[in-house]
C-alpha cells in the first residue's frame, strides 16, 4: 500500500481551492462547539465511493480510499468520546457553561461598568490589584476567572502539554480548582434546564467545603502554585498512538 502524502498532511496547502474551506487546515475534526464531525472535501469525495459497499472487503479498495476512511474512523472516535462519556458531555457543555456561570455577573458588569469590551483588557488597564474590594472589579475578577478556569480544564483534558504555559498565568489557580469550576458549572447548567431542586443532578454547592478543605490542607493539585503533573497524552488521545 502506497500512502498518499496529501492525505497525511494537516497543514494548509497554498494550492487548495475554496472547496477545501470546510476543513482547510486539517484532514478532519470533531467540533465540540458545533457538535459536528468535519472532513476535508477531497476525503468526502473518496468516501462517497463507499456507498453500498462492504467495508470489510478492504482488499477491494485503493490506498486513497483506505486513508480517507481511516481519517473518518479517527474523527468518529472523537465524536463517540464526546457523546458517549460523562467527561465528553462535560467538555461539549463547557462552552455554554462558560456563559451560564457568568450570566448574572455580566449583568452586574453592565450595571457597574457599562457596555465595555473586551472585559479582560478593561481590567488590565484599570484594575489596581489582583484582589479587588470594590464591586466593579470584584465582578470583573469573577467573570474572567470563571472563563479561564473552564478554559484550563479543557486543555487539561484534551492537550495537557498546553498546561505548561498556563502554570505561569496569574489566572491559573490549580488543576483541582479548574476541575471544580468546570464540573460544578456543568451541573448547574444541566440542573437549570430540568432539575432546579437537584433531585437528580448533584448539587455542586455541597462540594465547596470539601474543595476548600483540600486547598487548606495543601493537597497536591488543589492549592495555588501546587505541583502540576502533566501526563504525556490527553484523555482522548491514546487512539492516536494506536
Amino acid at each position: 500500500m502506497k500512502l498518499n502524502q496529501n492525505y497525511l498532511s494537516n497543514h494548509t496547502n497554498s494550492d487548495y481551492k475554496e472547496d477545501y474551506e470546510n476543513c482547510y487546515n486539517a484532514l478532519g475534526l470533531y467540533s465540540s462547539v458545533q457538535f459536528v464531525l468535519r472532513l476535508r472535501y477531497d476525503l468526502h469525495l473518496e468516501l462517497e465511493k463507499f456507498e453500498n459497499v462492504d467495508v470489510g472487503k478492504y482488499n477491494e479498495f485503493t490506498a486513497n480510499e483506505i486513508q480517507a476512511y481511516s481519517t473518518y474512523f479517527h474523527e468518529t472516535i472523537h465524536w463517540w468520546q464526546h457523546v458517549g462519556s460523562i467527561t465528553g458531555f462535560i467538555l461539549s457543555m463547557s462552552y455554554p457553561s462558560q456563559t451560564h456561570i457568568n450570566v448574572q455577573h455580566l449583568k452586574e458588569y453592565l450595571k457597574y461598568t457599562g457596555k465595555v469590551k473586551p472585559i479582560k483588557k478593561y481590567n488590565e488597564l484599570n484594575a489596581t490589584t489582583n484582589t479587588p474590594k470594590d464591586d466593579e472589579f470584584k465582578t470583573i475578577n469573577t467573570i474572567v476567572n470563571n472563563y479561564y478556569d473552564i478554559e484550563f480544564f479543557r486543555d487539561l483534558i484534551i492537550k495537557p502539554d498546553l498546561v505548561k504555559k498556563h502554570i505561569s498565568n496569574n489566572y491559573f489557580e490549580s488543576v483541582g480548582h479548574s476541575y471544580h469550576i468546570a464540573y460544578s458549572s456543568f451541573c448547574n447548567l444541566i440542573a437549570s434546564c430540568f432539575d432546579n431542586e437537584n433531585k437528580f443532578v448533584p448539587d455542586s454547592n455541597e462540594w465547596l467545603d470539601k474543595f476548600v478543605g483540600l486547598k487548606n490542607d495543601k493537597a497536591d493539585g488543589y492549592y495555588y502554585q501546587s505541583p502540576v503533573f502533566i501526563p504525556p497524552t490527553g484523555v482522548y488521545d491514546p487512539h492516536h498512538q494506536f
